[in-house]
């Protein structure tokens, strides 16, 4: 997968950054960006799902904020090309493993 993605970002001119939480304001600018480039540039209707206006900053830097405390910097990349963001993947761990194994319960001793 390493060499796969290497000679792609090298073919087609484009790197992968992980996301910088400290600079959290400037990553949900750039997440903004590559919203409204997939609206923008999707057919109004594509395989059954219809594309609505992309979230603004203050939406989804609402959303993020929410989030932080659960986030892993390992889990979100975004690509650039050049200082252009062209994409990005966002995942969450799975919390739901650890919810299971302590029944419901916040604490251990209630």
């Amino acid at each position: 997968m390493d060499k796969i993605a290497s000679f792609a970002m090298h073919k087609y001119h484009f790197r992968i950054d992980r996301v910088d939480l400290k600079q959290v304001d400037q990553e949900i600018k750039d997440l903004v960006k590559v919203l409204e480039l997939i609206v923008t540039h999707s057919p109004e209707e594509e395989n059954g799902f219809k594309y609505s206006s992309p979230p603004s900053y203050e939406e989804l830097s609402l959303e993020v904020k929410k989030l932080l405390p659960f986030m892993d910097r390992d889990l979100i990349y975004i690509a650039h090309s050049g200082d252009a963001p062209i994409g990005f993947v966002l995942a969450l761990p799975d919390y739901n493993q650890v919810l299971k194994k302590v029944n419901g319960k916040l604490l251990p001793y209630i």
